[in-house]
């Protein structure tokens, strides 16, 4: 008559290792995950992930940019992008009207700005010109000696813009407190003597 062993009891700690779709599991540690859904790994704990609400329903594709309109003063909007329009998304609902139509691209890089005329949301993605948003109208600055439809990425230091191209290895900045006007170029040709393009420009 065969005999059942008595039970054993084994603690097993919290996979705060997170997830490891690397190793076999023979050499994964106590601590790491083979599946990990719905959970946030924290550096002593796990949570469960929390839900999801719809903001905005009623978008005729997917959101493919998503930027704040935040002034210095006055109320900040949030502004989404799909379909080649741009959305008010400020408000939860359902989708009206665009605000902005004829985008040729969708994948937008932004940066605020705010001079002696105002606060503008400035807006480039390597394929429509450079766009400007004060909170209430798109407009399109005018940018000398180069098309800033060529600008794919865009950051605000010390009070100028500066901007990447997409064509080339050369950094454009606008004079301070501007987001118009003539742009003064910065060859990176020389240092990057492999060639490229520039990818994304951070302060």
């Amino acid at each position: 008559m065969a005999t059942s062993s008595p039970a054993e009891f084994t603690s097993v700690p919290a996979p705060v290792g997170g997830l490891n779709d690397r190793d076999s599991i023979v050499g994964m540690k106590p601590n790491e995950a083979i599946v990990l859904e719905n959970w946030w790994v924290y550096p002593t704990y796990v949570a469960t992930r929390k839900g999801s609400t719809a903001w905005l329903t009623g978008l005729p594709g997917q959101v493919r940019s998503l930027m704040e309109y935040s002034p210095t003063v006055g109320n900040n909007k949030l502004l989404a992008f799909c379909n080649g329009n741009c959305y008010d998304a400020t408000n939860q609902g359902t989708a009206g009207a665009p605000i902005h139509t004829g985008f040729l691209s969708n994948d937008f890089q932004d940066a605020m700005v705010t001079t002696p005329g105002g606060s503008f949301l400035i807006m480039v993605n390597g394929v429509d010109k450079m766009h400007a948003y004060n909170g209430t109208t798109f407009t399109i600055p005018t940018v000398n000696s180069v098309d800033s439809a060529t600008f794919a990425s865009v950051v605000s230091f010390k009070n100028r813009l500066f901007f990447g191209q997409s064509t080339s290895l050369k950094v454009y900045y606008l004079p301070v407190n501007a987001y118009a006007g003539q742009a003064s170029e910065i060859d990176l040709g020389a240092v990057f003597n492999h060639g490229g393009t520039i990818n994304a420009v951070f302060n």
